[in-house]
């Protein structure tokens, strides 16, 4: 893990032997030594900020009330680069970011992501004896990975995926696995196909996921941005969850569906479970369900249904 002292000599251990790398080691954990806590206030801060106080030192402290996720660079993915970066920030009286100041970081490719996330992120200033000031927030920005959170995100609905015509006419199955974020509203952001067994799935899957809603996840009883990542299954035969191959206790998925007059599912939408895996392995079986076309005086109608479904246990 690099810190804040040792980006200055990150360019030149690129360039050097082990011997250098010896004598690097040294004189960092000799500098992080006389810096002391890497929390404490710079005193270029303190003179430009009067009266700033540490977040520790305040009542009411200052607050990320919405972080703007990073993007995840394709370069970055393929290169297996992802973790955290820790930051300090300073937040003005008026809740606005002021500047931010590199604490750590698991490696350095990350820094520019997480210090450009923060800089489109929203705070709360901290406040003292009722007032407004200047306030030094420390917090960490997860690049490639989930950030924190207390709440996970809930399923309101799935789509289902369009089976590719050819594909399902040729009988073969196939698996996406997708990656995207659950930004703050419940919509999902910036999905895409980590690894597929088919090219022609890719859209596919990402075309559905795009299309489903969530609660979003929370921390502190605030919506933050959270990275998920799901196993979209192409198959006629229903997908058992693996989280649920080991379980020796029935769970129960309940899902809202629209009936179209063709008697095909159209629509689903998962009204309880307990993992998004179970909702999405119950809207899979669903969408394969056909029924009469459902009627209404003797007219075909679209219909809505609510049904429950059981995976059961090995039973122990």
């Amino acid at each position: 893990m690099l810190t804040q002292t040792d980006f200055y000599f990150y360019a030149m251990i690129q360039r050097v032997g082990c011997v250098v790398l010896l004598v690097f080691g040294v004189i960092a954990g000799s500098l992080r030594a006389q810096n002391g806590n890497p929390l404490d206030i710079p005193g270029e801060w303190a003179e430009k900020y009067p009266g700033i106080k540490r977040s520790a030192e305040l009542k009411n402290k200052p607050r990320l009330e919405r972080r703007d996720h990073p993007p995840y660079p394709d370069e970055l993915r393929q290169r297996g680069i992802k973790g955290v970066v820790r930051v300090a920030v300073v937040v003005s009286p008026k809740g606005k970011e002021e500047e931010v100041r590199v604490i750590e970081a698991d490696h350095p490719d990350l820094v520019d992501l997480a210090v450009s996330s923060i800089h489109a992120s929203r705070f709360t200033a901290g406040r003292e004896n009722g007032r407004a000031i200047y306030s030094q927030l420390a917090t960490r920005v997860n690049v490639g990975g989930n950030d924190e959170y207390e709440v996970a995100p809930k399923v309101r609905s799935q789509a289902k995926p369009e089976y590719p015509y050819y594909l399902r006419r040729a009988g073969l199955s196939g698996r996406v696995k997708v990656e995207f974020i659950v930004n703050t509203e419940g919509r999902v952001e910036a999905a895409y196909a980590v690894e597929t067994s088919h090219p022609a799935f890719r859209q596919a899957a990402i075309d559905a996921v795009e299309r489903w809603r969530f609660e979003p996840g929370t921390v502190e009883g605030k919506p933050v941005n959270v990275r998920l990542d799901v196993p979209m299954i192409f198959s006629k035969q229903p997908v058992i969850p693996t989280v649920h191959r080991n379980s020796t206790e029935d769970t129960l998925v309940r899902a809202e569906v629209i009936v179209g007059r063709r008697g095909t599912v159209e629509l689903t939408r998962v009204l309880e479970q307990t993992a998004p895996e179970y909702g999405y392995a119950a809207t899979q079986a669903l969408s394969e369900w056909q029924f009469e076309p459902p009627r209404s005086e003797g007219k075909v109608v679209d219909t809505r249904l609510i049904i429950p479904l059981v995976f059961k246990g090995t039973g122990g």
